[in-house]
């Protein structure tokens, strides 16, 4: 149909004020809409219409039963039982006090346009078919990534059905949504990895399975069922490092935290449990974590967490009562490292010690200091001498470091920040926390092209990944349109002895995660839009 007086009709009188409420939810006949959704169409249509009592100061009452008679005009279905204290409070813009609508702030916020208009939601109107024989016009509505884009990412089909008197009321309004699969494009060397084959069940897109460790040619990564509670189960999957052919499976029914190389082979931490294993990956011991860690060390994401030394002999936690413990399973007691600093008056938070892990062979223990929705610093500690330091980096843009590997000497931050006024593209920087030195230092990344730098935005943050040799990270250059889409995500990889970056990967649309790295400097990522996703290692 292309009759635009007709168009404007359906436009302006039934589908504009569809958009924002009952559109939003699909429904095959009236009395499957939304009750809510319902209630502010009609409140909407009632305000375009001036139906109101109007009122002073550009406020305006509406009868509820005024709302149920609109209800049954426009959507064919009965809603009478409407309380206003409870149905129009939902609807924003409602005053209880004075039982009545701010109409001129709902007038500001109903941003109507015409037919052949976008409108705020980036949808607009895509076809208008009549159907002779039921009386019925399809209204076709297309949404787009944005205003700017020109790609559809839902469309909404309405239909309208006639009465014999002229009105119409809606009869269904469905969804459908095009695949996004033919907008990743991945431009590098890389090796597909596929869950099935990697014994994979997470249900996670972004996180299917997270790499804990790499070392001795094996890849040591995690995965969960995606379940809570008694029904949760957690599995660490040990990998040949050149064929991701599995060599070892374990289970438990708590999260699997650390992998460490010891003398005789390997110790696998979990919130339960500590496996201790040979060269071989057999199991040579199992042993629950002490009750008394386990009491103090499972708090919030304030407080909390604990590591155990390689000889299984301590556990280091934080307690939310006391602060960093050390307890000598062989002895059974515990002794106070490091009280929690004093509350923060200011911003009302307490700087807790959080996360501990033991260091440098066991010689040291690191933990984070908890800040204003941040970690604003670390401590380190020297079980030898006893000495206790905290650090923090004097740098704004510095992501801070939230993983301790006890199997490296050092543990690495990323940094993105301008320096001097009138440039526009930030240096890239790495902090490094020397655990034998008990000191951070900054050094700038050799940059050797503009996409590898990290774009300065709130909205993203790269994780970090390293070992000894390689650092990795994600870096992004945004579209003009605003349409995800069109985004090119970048695999970066640093050479930690020359600052050296190199760009292993470019993903169109599908934004990365680096799941870890291995010992050779391969990239283990996944790879996420919408709903298509995928998982890989880069080449060498």
């Amino acid at each position: 149909m292309s009759d635009p007086s007709v168009i404007t009709h359906l436009w302006d009188e039934y589908i504009q004020d569809a958009i924002p409420t009952i559109a939003n939810q699909p429904f095959s006949s009236p009395e499957q809409i939304n009750r809510d959704y319902a209630i502010q169409y009609a409140i909407r249509v009632i305000c375009r219409k001036q139906a109101y009592q109007k009122l002073n100061d550009g406020f305006g009452r509406i009868d509820p039963q005024l709302v149920s008679q609109y209800i049954r005009q426009y959507l064919n279905t009965c809603i009478s039982n409407i309380d206003p204290p409870k149905d129009f409070a939902y609807t924003a813009y409602y005053d209880t006090d004075r039982e009545a609508f701010d109409i001129e702030e709902m007038a500001v916020s109903a941003s109507y346009v015409k037919y052949n208009e976008m409108t705020p939601w980036a949808i607009r109107l895509d076809s208008v078919t009549k159907n002779e024989a039921e009386g019925s016009y399809t209204i076709k509505l297309v949404q787009m990534a944005s205003a700017k884009s020109t790609r559809v990412v839902r469309e909404t089909t309405c239909v309208l059905q006639e009465r014999p008197d002229g009105t119409m009321y809606f009869k269904s309004i469905h969804h459908t949504y095009p695949t996004s699969a033919q907008s990743i494009v991945i431009d590098g060397r890389y090796q597909k990895l596929s869950p099935t084959r990697l014994n994979v069940s997470s249900t996670d897109k972004e996180w299917p399975l997270h790499v804990l460790a790499s070392f001795d040619g094996k890849v040591f990564a995690r995965s969960d069922n995606g379940k809570e509670g008694s029904a949760y189960q957690d599995t660490l999957k040990v990998y040949d490092a050149r064929n991701f052919n599995e060599l070892a499976s374990f289970a438990s029914p708590k999260q699997f935290k650390a992998v460490k190389v010891t003398q005789s082979g390997y110790l696998i931490v979990s919130g339960g449990n500590v496996f201790k294993l040979d060269r071989q990956l057999k199991v040579i011991e199992i042993t629950d974590i002490p009750s008394d860690v386990a009491k103090g060390a499972f708090g919030s994401d304030w407080w909390g967490g604990f590591d155990v030394s390689k000889d299984g002999r301590y556990f280091v936690y934080s307690s939310q009562s006391q602060g960093l413990m050390l307890y000598d399973v062989k002895t059974g007691t515990e002794k106070l490292l490091a009280r929690h600093f004093p509350e923060n008056t200011k911003f009302q938070y307490v700087p807790y010690i959080q996360g501990p892990a033991f260091v440098d062979q066991d010689s040291k223990v690191v933990a984070r200091v908890t800040g204003y929705e941040s970690i604003s610093g670390y401590v380190i500690i020297d079980l030898r001498t006893g000495r206790t330091k905290k650090l923090t980096m004097d740098d704004p843009a510095f992501n801070g470091i939230y993983t301790f590997d006890s199997n490296f000497p050092y543990a690495y931050g990323l940094s993105a920040r301008t320096v001097g006024a009138g440039t526009s593209k930030p240096d890239i920087y790495i902090t490094r926390l020397d655990y034998g030195q008990m000191e951070m230092k900054q050094f700038k990344v050799r940059v050797t092209d503009d996409a590898q730098r990290v774009p300065l935005s709130a909205e993203f943050w790269p994780l970090v990944t390293h070992n000894d040799k390689y650092l990795a990270y994600v870096s992004v250059q945004y579209a003009e349109t605003g349409d995800d889409a069109d985004n090119v995500y970048h695999i970066v990889r640093v050479d930690l002895k020359t600052l050296k970056a190199e760009t292993l990967l470019s993903i169109k649309a599908g934004c990365p995660t680096v799941l870890g790295i291995l010992e050779d400097g391969r990239v283990i990522f996944s790879y996420y839009f919408e709903n298509t996703g995928g998982l890989g290692v880069t080449e060498k």
